[in-house]
């Protein structure tokens, strides 16, 4: 399946703005660096590029599957991404995670949910976070909406919410090869910025 020059364009400008984003989030302070801020929400971007894995349901693609209890909707597959990126409350970030996914193949349109996250930053704190109301075009931008769930050391208790965007940078294809990403987010978090280092 090949993309559009209009795909293409936008791929092209997610990497900018994500190279841009990565710039300044490593050369410029955290907001809440200065101390503990619980309750205020602090603006939060970043994004993560890596690669995505499908696991295909095994009748697929005719009968959807819960993946053993995974989705609890019947789903065509489980995509299952990992990279790495920059935040402006983290610096340097690893990243993986994973969603239940559903395909019209008539129409190439995409919905996905039960999304969970796993990041952590350079001096090893985590966020947790969800994600839903997943949407997108086989071959185009998918969108989700993101919610913090908590963390560890700085980010213990940690909330947030805010919405990503997910961009393969290759056609997409049904041979379960990985594929390469992008995902640029922006949105809120609020979390006790004393907490530093603690666990």
């Amino acid at each position: 399946m090949s993309t559009t020059t209009g795909s293409s364009f936008r791929r092209r400008l997610a990497v900018a703005a994500a190279t841009a984003l990565a710039a300044a989030a490593t050369f410029a302070p955290s907001t809440a660096a200065t101390g503990g801020q619980p309750g205020k929400q602090l603006s939060f971007r970043g994004y993560v590029q890596g690669f995505v894995t499908v696991q295909f349901a095994p009748g697929f693609p005719f009968v959807r599957s819960t993946f053993g209890g995974r989705c609890s909707t019947p789903s065509d597959w489980i995509a299952h991404w990992t990279g790495t990126g920059t935040s402006n409350h983290t610096g340097l970030i690893k990243a993986f995670g994973s969603d239940c996914d559903r395909v019209d193949l008539a129409t190439g349109n995409v919905v996905y949910d039960e999304g969970v996250i796993t990041e952590y930053g350079a001096n090893g704190d985590y966020i947790f976070a969800t994600y839903t109301n997943g949407r997108g075009t086989l071959g185009g931008t998918f969108t989700d909406d993101w919610t913090i769930t908590g963390g560890t050391g700085r980010f213990a208790g940690a909330t947030g919410q805010g919405s990503e965007d997910f961009i393969l940078l290759a056609p997409p294809s049904f041979d379960g090869k990985p594929l390469p990403f992008i995902n640029p987010w922006e949105g809120w978090i609020s979390y006790d910025a004393s907490q530093r280092g603690s666990n």
